[in-house]
């Protein structure tokens, strides 16, 4: 996979997590991933600051690219919440 396109999905994954319950659990989120995929993802184990610091960088290097993307996750979650809502 990508990097770049791994940090976009884990980004975008955590920004989900963070409007759902008001907080990024990014460790939470790295167990779940590596649960689902039955072990480590690449050569590193996933791990919360593997999610985090990509995601720190991209809102602070690139901002008008991570808004362009928080923008997709605020349009899934609403969509989302218009189907199930709470």
């Amino acid at each position: 996979m990508n990097k770049n396109f791994r940090d976009q999905f884990l980004m975008k994954a955590s920004e989900f997590v963070q409007l759902r319950f008001g907080q990024h659990y990014d460790e939470h989120l790295a167990d779940l991933f590596q649960a689902v995929a039955n072990g480590p993802l690449g050569k590193k184990e996933l791990s919360g600051d593997l999610i985090r610091k990509p995601r720190e960088y991209l809102a602070t290097r690139y901002p008008g690219l991570y808004a362009l993307w928080l923008g997709e996750e605020k349009h899934a979650y609403e969509s989302l919440l218009s189907r199930n809502p709470p």
